[in-house]
């Protein structure tokens, strides 16, 4: 009876030990840790509202090359490439160090600090040099919109100029970029105010390439569409086309009309870029909803008949004075005009 048992409990331990290794994770994605950890994980230029350690898992990573940033403040800025396939999984283990000399430092001439605003599409202007006097060679460097990172130009003079749309209400600007060792500067924050009521519906788009053109279209639920070559509609407005890189470009709608409202996202040149990431946010009454992306153009087409340069992102739906992501689709009537719409686009 004891060797019964003593057997049974044998085979049972086996079992367990098997089915564990049998469930040991192979395929999960992209592991990815830091010393000291909680990290932010930037995906393609994309905010995952993640930090380390963490697991990006494959049901959220596509096939092909990609581009991770880690950052935590006090510490240099990390970047690393990797190519991603099904069935994949990698694990990326960094230890963060701190900055030393020489490192960026910045003077940002506009906007001032605790500046108003009436208007939601602000300059941010300035000039980037190393801290010991010496030219900044880099032509990017990262603005951060209330806690959203965004890549800007920076010329070869170490001067930038950018268009950017704020919040209503109070908005924190800080810029960051990596010296000639990879050692991270970071600049003041800049405090400014966004004198109006936060839209109903805003939308938010940016890239993660310099000279690509990504384009922001939306259709209201009467059809109106609202893009670059029409960029107020009745509910609606466009309040950039950002032609040369980055974004942001922003669909707003001050007060939504009942129905479904079409968000989609057109690559209309890749200029000399080989690839493009997209990322929409979508916000209601100022209060960040989701975030959708980033999406990978690798086909570009300024005319709209290529359905590889489209991006369904997603439609809202107002219904009892409020706005909801759903799944819900337009009109018959107004999906048909969607068609048309994309296959007879004007060219800039």
């Amino acid at each position: 009876m004891k060797k019964n048992l003593l057997f049974l409990l044998l085979a049972v331990v086996l079992i367990c030990l098997t089915g564990c290794e049998e469930e040991i994770p192979t395929d999960l994605g992209v592991a990815i840790s830091s010393s000291p950890e909680g990290a932010s994980i930037y995906l393609d230029g994309t905010y995952l509202n993640l930090v380390t350690p963490t697991i990006i898992e494959q049901d959220f990573i596509s096939e092909g090359y990609h581009h991770i940033r880690l950052y935590l403040p006090g510490y240099n800025e990390i970047n690393f490439y990797f190519t991603y396939e099904n069935g994949d999984y990698l694990e990326f283990e960094n230890n963060l160090t701190a900055p030393v000399p020489p490192y960026p430092v910045f003077e940002i001439t506009d906007p001032d600090d605790f500046e108003h605003f009436i208007d939601n599409v602000i300059n941010v202007n300035g000039y980037i040099e190393l801290d010991n006097g010496q030219s900044f060679t880099n032509n990017t460097a990262i603005l951060s919109i209330n806690g959203i990172d965004s890549e800007i130009y920076v010329d070869n003079y170490g001067f930038f100029y950018e268009t950017i749309s704020i919040a209503a209400g109070e908005n924190e600007l800080q810029m960051r970029a990596n010296g000639p060792n990879g050692d991270t500067g970071l600049s003041d924050i800049v405090t400014v105010y966004g004198d109006f009521t936060a839209p109903e519906i805003e939308v938010v788009l940016w890239w993660n390439t310099p000279t690509a053109d990504i384009d922001l279209h939306s259709w209201n639920p009467a059809g109106e569409h609202c893009y670059y070559a029409n960029s107020v509609i009745s509910d609606g407005y466009l309040d950039i086309d950002d032609t040369q890189g980055y974004g942001p470009e922003t669909f707003a709608v001050e007060t939504a009309n009942v129905g479904v409202y079409e968000i989609q996202v057109n690559c209309y040149s890749l200029d000399e870029d080989p690839y493009s990431d997209a990322s929409i946010q979508v916000f209601f009454d100022g209060a960040l909803q989701q975030t959708f992306g980033p999406h990978h153009f690798i086909v570009d087409d300024y005319n709209g008949t290529d359905p590889a340069a489209w991006w369904e992102v997603c439609t809202i739906t107002v219904e009892n004075g409020r706005c909801v992501l759903t799944n819900d689709k337009p009109t018959s009537q107004v999906r048909e005009k969607i068609k048309l719409d994309k296959m007879n686009l004007p060219k800039k």
